[in-house]
């Protein structure tokens, strides 16, 4: 299926576009979806950035609790971020429904407390589930269950 990629709102008028440091604007590979809680209800639903360069998915933590997730009880794990930079993230799995292509996937995702992240779909799982392609310049990209 073809998704458009959206253009990020600029932090300082959310009617303007984000810009590059040339003049262009910042559009992003993002898919809307749910995140579902242990029962299987959907208590949000929100993009998320389909991001090649990321091992495993993110998700801020400040969906953990609306999901049955108590991070209290999950051990602090450091990875390695952009730059090689240590980040302090607590290891579990949610259950993601991708609404347009109507699809259910539980991903292993790191929890994370971070103003720059709020869910980002990694190569981890998602990209052995699905076959993406981007076309970044043309401003769209493809999601789609392989045919077997």
């Amino acid at each position: 299926m073809r998704f458009e990629t959206r253009t990020i709102p600029s932090p300082q008028d959310p009617t303007k576009p984000l810009l590059t440091p040339w003049g262009t604007e910042v559009r992003r590979p993002e898919i809307h979806i749910e995140l579902l809680d242990s029962i299987g209800d959907a208590p949000f639903d929100t993009w998320a950035v389909v991001d090649s360069g990321a091992d495993i998915s993110m998700v801020n933590v400040s969906y953990a609790l609306s999901l049955g997730i108590d991070l209290s009880k999950i051990k602090e794990i450091e990875v390695k971020g952009i730059y090689n930079e240590s980040v302090k993230a607590k290891p579990s799995k949610v259950t993601f429904r991708f609404t347009k292509l109507k699809e259910e996937i539980e991903l292993p995702v790191l929890f994370i407390d971070s103003q720059n992240v709020n869910v980002l779909l990694g190569r981890e799982v998602f990209f052995s589930e699905f076959k993406i392609r981007f076309n970044i310049a043309k401003g769209f990209f493809y999601v789609e269950k392989p045919r077997i």
